[in-house]
C-alpha cells in the first residue's frame, strides 16, 4: 500500500467472523435431497460468489441447477430456512484471528465500515449481539449491492476512494472496489484457493493487516 488509508470497508463473513464454512454447509443442508453433482455445484457457486446475497444465490440454484420456476414467496421460504440454520451459529462462531485486535486499535483512529451480503436487519442484529457494533460507523447489508454501498460511503464521508481500502474474501467486493479505483486487500485462509489476481495483496487472516496498511508505523509515530 502506498498511502495510509483514510477509511476502511470490511466484508463480514470470512473477514471479521469465521463463518464461511457455516454458511456453505447451510446451503448443503437446505438442499439435502439434491444429487452429489448438484451439491458440488452449489458449493462451487457459493465459494465463487461469497459476497452475493443468499436470495440471489437461491434464485440461481433454483433456476440453473434445478430448472424450477421461482416466485418471491418460494425464495423467501428458502431464505428463512437458511437463516434458521446459520443465525445462532454465526453469532457464536470464532472471530478471524487478529480481527478483534485490529478493530480495538484502528477504530479509534480511522472510520471503519462493514458491508455484507447478509440481510440488513440480520447483519445489524448479529453485529450487535457479538459486541462489534461500536467499531463501525456504517453497517450495510442486503439488498444494497456492494458497488452501491461503496459509492454511498464515499459520497457520505467525502473520501476519495483511492485513499480508502476494501478488505474482503470474495471477488464480489473486489470487483466493487476495483470499479471505484479503491485499493483492495484479500483475506484468504491458507487452505482456500486464492481467487484474486496476482497483483492483489493477500493475507491468511487479520493478524498482519495493520502492518500491511502502514497503520503500525502510524501508531508508532503517534504513540
Amino acid at each position: 500500500m502506498q498511502l495510509v488509508p483514510v477509511s476502511i470497508v470490511f466484508d463480514f463473513d470470512g473477514v471479521i467472523v469465521d463463518s464461511v464454512a457455516i454458511k456453505s454447509q447451510a446451503f448443503q443442508d437446505v438442499y439435502a435431497d439434491a444429487t452429489p453433482e448438484q451439491l458440488a455445484a452449489i458449493d462451487r457457486y457459493y465459494h465463487a460468489h461469497g459476497g452475493v446475497s443468499r436470495r440471489e444465490k437461491f434464485r440461481y440454484f433454483e433456476a440453473a441447477l434445478f430448472g424450477r420456476q421461482t416466485d418471491p414467496a418460494g425464495i423467501e421460504a428458502l431464505a428463512e430456512r437458511y437463516r434458521t440454520i446459520v443465525y445462532e451459529k454465526v453469532v457464536a462462531c470464532r472471530l478471524i484471528p487478529g480481527a478483534l485486535d485490529f478493530l480495538n486499535d484502528i477504530a479509534q483512529r480511522l472510520p471503519l465500515h462493514l458491508v455484507s451480503g447478509t440481510p440488513q436487519e440480520e447483519l445489524e442484529a448479529i453485529v450487535e449481539r457479538r459486541g462489534l457494533r461500536h467499531f463501525f460507523q456504517r453497517v450495510i447489508g442486503a439488498p444494497t449491492l456492494k458497488p452501491a454501498a461503496f459509492a454511498a460511503l464515499t459520497a457520505e464521508y467525502g473520501h476519495d476512494p483511492r485513499r480508502m481500502v476494501a478488505i474482503g474474501d470474495s471477488t464480489t467486493e473486489f470487483d466493487a472496489a476495483r470499479g471505484m479505483g479503491m485499493p483492495f486487500v484479500g483475506i484468504v485462509a491458507e487452505d482456500i484457493a486464492n481467487p484474486f489476481p496476482p497483483a492483489i495483496p493477500v493475507l491468511p487472516d487479520m493478524t498482519g493487516l495493520a502492518r500491511a496498511l502502514g497503520l503500525s508505523a502510524m501508531a508508532a509515530a503517534t504513540g
